[in-house]
C-alpha cells in the first residue's frame, strides 16, 4: 500500500514481515533535469539570465516530483523572460524550508489554479466531483462541461472543439494526467481520457468549498442509436453547479 501517513505504513507492518519503504525527495541533478525537460527543448539553450532564479525555484520545490513539474508546466506557457520567471519566484517565495510537503504542493497548486484563465477554474473544480483514481473518459468530461455551462463561445469552433482544447491545456499544465482507457461501445481505436492526482483531488475539493460550490448531481438516461440494430442504453450523471454560502457538504453519486 502507499500512503503519505508514516503512523499508518508502520500499522499496515507486522512484527516478522514488512517494513516502510520511504520515497526520498529528488536530488538536485535529477530536480533541474525534470525542471528544464518540460520547460526546453533538447536543441534549445538554456538563458544564461535565468540560472540564478532557475536554482531559487529549486530550492522551494524541494526535490518533490510534482512541485517541480506543476510549476515547470506554470512557466512553459509564459515568456522565457527574467521578469516572468521572478514574477512566479515572488508567487512562492513566502515557502521555508519548514513547511510540509503538501503545504508546498498546496501553495504552487494555487498559484497554478489563479493562473487560469476564469472560465477554465470551473472547469478544474469540477473534477473535485470525480472519487479518486477514477478513470474519466475525454468526451464525457467534455459534454459536462459544456451541460454545466462552463465552456465559452468561440467564433469558427464548436462548444465541443472548445472544451477539447481546456482539456488539453489542462494537461499541458500538469493539473490532470492523460490516460489511454478501453474502447466502449464496440469501437476498435483507444479513447482518451485522464485521472487527477490525488493531491491535485484534495486541492480542488478544498478549494470547491472555499468557493461555495454547491453540487446538486441528477441522473439522466439517454437513448442512443448506435446503428440501425442496436440500441444502447446509457446512464450519464451530471452535476448542477451554483453558489451557496451556507452549504456545508455534499455527498457523490460515486460513492
Amino acid at each position: 500500500m502507499t500512503t503519505r501517513n508514516n503512523s499508518v505504513g508502520q500499522f499496515c507492518c507486522t512484527s516478522d514481515e514488512g517494513f516502510v519503504y520511504e520515497m526520498k525527495p529528488l536530488s538536485r541533478r535529477d530536480s533541474e533535469n525534470l525542471f528544464l525537460k518540460r520547460i526546453f527543448r533538447a536543441e534549445d539553450k538554456f538563458p544564461v539570465q535565468l540560472e540564478g532564479i532557475k536554482n531559487e525555484i529549486l530550492e522551494k520545490c524541494d526535490g518533490l516530483p510534482l512541485a517541480i513539474v506543476t510549476l515547470a508546466s506554470l512557466l512553459a506557457t509564459k515568456p522565457r523572460t527574467k521578469e516572468e520567471w521572478e514574477r512566479t519566484l515572488n508567487s512562492i517565495s513566502y515557502m521555508h524550508e519548514k513547511d510540509s510537503g503538501l503545504d508546498k504542493m498546496y501553495t504552487i497548486l494555487s498559484l497554478s489554479y489563479n493562473d487560469l484563465p476564469h472560465h477554465m477554474r470551473n472547469c478544474l473544480l469540477h473534477l473535485s466531483t470525480f472519487p479518486e483514481d477514477h478513470e474519466i473518459y475525454k468526451d464525457i468530461l467534455v459534454w459536462r462541461w459544456i451541460a454545466e455551462g462552463f465552456i465559452t463561445e468561440k467564433q469558427g469552433f464548436t462548444l465541443e472543439q472548445v472544451a477539447e482544447s481546456y482539456f488539453y491545456e489542462l494537461i499541458n499544465r500538469n493539473l490532470i494526467q492523460p490516460i489511454t482507457l478501453v474502447p466502449r461501445y464496440g469501437m476498435n481505436a483507444v479513447e482518451e481520457g485522464c485521472r487527477v492526482h490525488d493531491i491535485v483531488l484534495n486541492f480542488l475539493i478544498s478549494r470547491s468549498a472555499e468557493e461555495n460550490l454547491v453540487l446538486c448531481w441528477i441522473t439522466r438516461v439517454f437513448h442512443l442509436q448506435m446503428d440501425s440494430s442496436a440500441l444502447c442504453l446509457v446512464q450519464y450523471s451530471t452535476c448542477c453547479s451554483s453558489l451557496s454560502r451556507n452549504h456545508e457538504s455534499v455527498s457523490s453519486p460515486f460513492n
